[in-house]
């Protein structure tokens, strides 16, 4: 929440894993599971809405049954399978998602308020290495 109100001109993309273990304190045998959807659906809860306007959060998870998958999307803005991604595909899952988000970007790849930044500029950076 914080390093979003700190960039008010940014977006952010945010991939979150459905089952999050955290180890408790220094005690390697300690560890709780916290439920990456509801830690996201917190975190919205606390943001403005024009701050959670900036953000495109999505849950990774392989229990994709109808039913958690509406949960997640409940949540969050939406839902990535555990499946493996091939290097090319990326793009053609998360450009549609996120043009659904944020539909002020226009169909020549730029954004209407700054029209030198293309969507790959923003969604990924020339260094993205194979998911």
């Amino acid at each position: 929440v914080t390093f979003i109100r700190q960039h008010p001109n940014d977006y952010f993309l945010m991939v979150i894993d459905e089952n999050l273990d955290v180890q408790e304190d220094c005690d390697a045998t300690s560890q709780i599971s916290i439920s990456g959807s509801l830690a996201i659906a917190g975190m919205r809860s606390r943001l403005q809405s024009e701050e959670e306007q900036q953000v495109l959060a999505l849950i990774r998870s392989a229990n994709d049954s109808a039913s958690d998958v509406a949960i997640y999307q409940s949540r969050a803005h939406g839902y990535l399978s555990k499946a493996p991604i091939k290097k090319g595909s990326v793009r053609e899952v998360l450009v549609p998602m996120w043009l659904k988000r944020f539909p002020q970007f226009d169909s020549n790849g730029t954004n209407e308020g700054n029209s030198s930044k293309k969507i790959e500029d923003v969604v990924f950076d020339k260094d993205d290495t194979e998911v």
